[in-house]
């Protein structure tokens, strides 16, 4: 099986921390030279260097926040002038853990732009390079409010419903992990996997699909 992604460069959006980082130690354990995309610059840089390396390997970061488009626009144009990217990862934090009752108007439109908007600002200007490399991977990563392995956002979400609901979150976390048929949540690694799977030559017949990570909970195929 052909994994290698030596030579091949990708970018991982949200990548400081949970399923982004992850994918990124991932990508660059099979031989990817990693540009990790948020808006921490200090955490970037942190990350980056920490990155797993082999012989001729380099990563780096870019400083953008998900909130503006322009600036993302911006980011990936600069990372751009560098050489094609042939890897994108589309990762960035949801809307904040709550009913969908008590959301605001405003917040519609800022998870519309944090993710439709940027994720097509970010494929469009990629795809020239990953045509004419013929070589190009988009990874779009999206969950539900129960199966998302970022240790951080699920955190927070128990902290929101047992706050409600006047339970401990003990209780809430166990709950919410038994409707897992796995009865555990999803790791970061495990996520990250699939990814760097997704992203190697070994899928290169697998398109235009979507495929749970969720240990069983979507009862469907």
């Amino acid at each position: 099986m052909d994994l290698s992604l030596n030579g091949r460069r990708a970018v991982i959006c949200g990548s400081t921390q949970g399923i982004g980082l992850g994918s990124a130690r991932e990508l660059a354990l099979l031989g990817a030279d990693c540009i990790l995309m948020a808006r921490d610059g200090t955490r970037l840089e942190a990350c980056a260097r920490e990155l797993p390396r082999q012989d001729g390997q380099s990563h780096s970061f870019c400083v953008a926040d998900f909130s503006d488009p322009t600036e993302v626009g911006n980011a990936i144009n600069s990372v751009l002038s560098q050489g094609p990217v042939h890897i994108l990862i589309n990762n960035t934090g949801g809307p904040a853990p709550g009913p969908i009752t008590a959301a605001k108007s405003g917040d519609f439109s800022a998870a519309f732009t944090q993710h439709v908007v940027n994720n097509q600002t970010l494929a469009t200007a990629v795809l020239p390079g990953m045509k004419e490399a013929g070589y190009g991977r988009i990874i779009n990563v999206i969950s539900t409010s129960v199966r998302i392995p970022e240790t951080g956002r699920l955190d927070s979400l128990i902290r929101s419903i047992a706050t409600d609901s006047a339970t401990s979150e003990d209780v809430i976390r166990k709950r919410m992990s038994a409707e897992v048929p796995t009865g555990r949540f999803g790791k970061v690694a495990e996520i990250a996997a699939l990814a760097a799977f997704l992203a190697s030559p070994a899928a290169a017949y697998i398109n235009g699909t979507s495929i749970p990570v969720d240990g069983g909970r979507t009862g469907s195929i």
